[in-house]
C-alpha cells in the first residue's frame, strides 16, 4: 500500500496513538489526585482496568509519566510526517519501536496487571514502522535493474533495523539508570529553592509510629504511604538505601495513608479497595515490634492482597498470630491508622508517597532529590557519607 492511503493510515494510525496516550496521562493525573473518575475506558473495553499499571514505577520515566512522552512521540511523529520529512519520521519510528519492544518486556516480566491500552500503544509503533517504509520516496530505475524496488530499499530497512536495537538499548538503559539520570540532569539549586520554598510543618510523632533510627536525629523523613501503591514499593526500597548511606543521622518514620474510602475520608474513589485492612494488618505488626519486617512482606508480595496473603507474611515472620489477629481488628490499632490519616489531611496530602523532609514537603520526589535534601539539611560537618 503506497500513496494517499499509505498516508492517510499512517495519521490515522498516530492520531489513536496520540489519543490513547492523552487518556492515560490523563487517568495518571487524576489517580493520583484521588478524584473521581467517571467511566474507566481500560475496563469497558478490556475488561481489566489499566490503574494498577499506570501507577508503578515502571510508567514514569525521568520523573514523568510515560503516557506524556508517548504524546510527544505521537505529536512529533505527525508534524514530521506534515511537513513530508519521510526519512526522519522512520528514523524516529524505528526508535519508537525499539522503545515499545523493551517497555512491553517489562510490563510482562515484572508480573504487573496488563495494561491493554499500554499494549495498543506499542501495537500502534509496530504498524507505523511499515507504513512509513512504505512512504519513502522511490529513486529513479536503474537500466536492467528488473525488481530494483527491493533492492533500492535495502538500505533504510536495514538502517530502520539498526535504529529499533539502538531505541531499545536507549529504553533498556533510561530504565535501568532511571534514578541515576534523573540525578544528572536534576538542577539542584531549582530543587534546593522549591524545598526551601515548601511552609516547615510541625507532623506530630509518638511511640506507635514505625521508625528507623534515633528520634535526635538531625534529619526526620516521614512517607505517608499505603500498601497498595506500587510507586510506595519504590519509595520504600529508597528509604532502605537512605538508611544504609546515612545512617544514624536520619530517622524514617511510616505513617499510614490508605488511599480507601473505607478509612480515609480523603480518597473520593476505593482506589485501593483493601488499603485499609493491609494498614490495620501493618499496625497490628507493630504491635508486637516487627512492623519492618512485615512492611517488607508486604511490598514484596506483588501487591495482591487477601486475608491468606496477610496471615502469610505474618506467619513468615513469626508473628504471634492469635494476637495479631486480635489486634488488626482491635478499635486501638484502627485508631492509630486513622490517626495517622488524620495528621495527612492536615498536610494536605494528596497522593502516596507522600514525603516530608524536617516538616517540608518534598516535590516532585524522585531518589537523587531525596537524598540530596537531606544531604542539605544535614549540619556542614555531617553532610559527607557514613563511615
Amino acid at each position: 500500500m503506497r500513496g494517499p492511503s499509505a498516508t492517510a493510515l499512517s495519521f490515522g494510525l498516530l492520531g489513536l496513538g496520540w489519543l490513547i496516550s492523552a487518556y492515560l496521562l490523563w487517568r495518571v493525573f487524576m489517580l493520583g489526585d484521588g478524584a473521581a473518575l467517571g467511566t474507566d475506558v481500560c475496563s469497558t473495553l478490556f475488561g481489566h482496568s489499566c490503574d494498577h499499571t499506570l501507577l508503578s514505577p515502571d510508567s514514569f520515566q525521568l520523573g514523568f509519566p510515560l503516557a506524556g512522552w508517548g504524546l510527544v512521540y505521537f505529536a512529533l511523529l505527525g508534524f514530521l510526517l506534515a511537513l513530508g520529512l519521510i526519512r526522519t519520521a522512520v528514523l524516529l519510528s524505528a526508535m519508537g519501536l525499539g522503545s515499545s519492544v523493551v517497555l512491553a518486556a517489562i510490563l510482562f516480566a515484572t508480573k504487573t496487571d496488563i495494561c491493554y491500552m499500554c499494549l495498543a500503544i506499542h501495537s500502534i509503533n509496530l504498524a507505523l514502522l511499515p507504513g512509513l517504509l512504505s512512504l519513502l520516496p522511490k529513486k529513479p530505475a536503474l537500466p536492467n535493474a528488473h525488481a530494483s524496488s527491493s533492492i533500492r530499499r535495502k538500505p533504510w530497512l536495514k538502517l530502520a533495523v539498526a535504529t529499533v536495537a539502538i531505541g531499545a538499548l536507549a529504553q533498556f538503559t533510561i530504565w535501568w539508570l532511571d534514578d541515576s539520570v534523573a540525578a544528572f540532569f536534576m538542577d539542584r539549586d531549582v530543587v534546593l529553592a522549591a524545598f526551601r520554598a515548601q511552609p516547615q510543618k510541625e507532623i506530630p510523632v509518638d511511640d506507635l509510629d514505625a521508625r528507623i533510627g534515633p528520634a535526635d536525629a538531625p534529619v526526620q523523613v516521614v512517607i505517608f504511604s499505603s500498601f497498595q501503591c506500587p510507586g510506595c514499593r519504590r519509595a520504600a526500597h529508597h528509604a532502605k538505601r537512605l538508611v544504609e548511606h546515612f545512617g544514624d543521622r536520619v530517622c524514617i518514620i511510616y505513617k499510614n495513608f490508605p488511599l480507601s474510602s473505607k478509612c480515609n475520608p480523603k480518597s473520593r474513589s476505593d482506589l485501593q479497595p483493601v488499603a485499609c485492612d493491609v494498614a490495620w494488618a501493618a499496625q497490628a505488626a507493630q504491635a508486637q515490634n516487627a512492623f519492618w519486617p512485615y512492611h517488607d512482606g508486604l511490598f514484596a508480595s506483588q501487591l495482591s492482597f487477601g486475608d491468606e496473603v496477610l496471615r502469610k507474611v505474618g506467619r513468615s515472620i513469626s508473628l504471634d498470630m492469635a494476637k495479631w489477629e486480635a489486634d488488626r481488628q482491635s478499635p486501638d490499632v484502627q485508631a492509630k491508622v486513622q490517626r495517622d490519616i488524620a495528621v495527612g489531611i492536615l498536610l494536605e496530602v494528596d497522593e502516596t508517597p507522600s514525603i516530608f523532609v524536617n516538616g517540608r514537603r518534598v516535590r516532585p520526589y524522585t531518589e537523587a532529590v531525596l537524598e540530596y535534601l537531606i544531604t542539605q539539611e544535614l549540619p556542614v560537618k555531617e553532610a559527607g557519607p557514613q563511615k
